[in-house]
């Protein structure tokens, strides 16, 4: 999607990016949404799904405006992409179960 922008390929190329990202997301999103789901009993489902979701939404958010910081600026925009990228890369390996007092205790 970066390389069509910059050079330039115009809208079809643009979309076509965007098909193959959606291709590789969408199917990661919802297992990431199923995971956490199967994990939890069923009278907290709900919460589960709702906080994953508000989650997403205030992450998204709070992307938009850290990029809006750089306006006109691709290569500032870039860096605090690539920032929050690993940030969130990194919180996630520090919460992944599996990890010493991550997993909830059974009984």
């Amino acid at each position: 999607l970066s390389v069509a922008a910059l050079r330039g390929w115009g809208i079809p190329a643009t979309f076509a990016a965007l098909a193959l990202v959606g291709m590789g997301v969408g199917p990661a999103a919802s297992s990431s949404l199923l995971g956490p789901q199967s994990r939890a009993p069923w009278q907290y489902r709900g919460i589960v799904t709702s906080t994953l979701y508000s989650m997403r939404l205030l992450g998204g958010s709070l992307a938009v405006a850290a990029l809006s910081l750089a306006r006109g600026h691709f290569a500032a925009q870039f860096a605090i992409a690539a920032g929050l990228t690993a940030l969130a890369a990194l919180g996630m390996a520090l919460a992944a179960p599996g990890l010493e007092g991550n997993v909830p205790r059974e009984g």
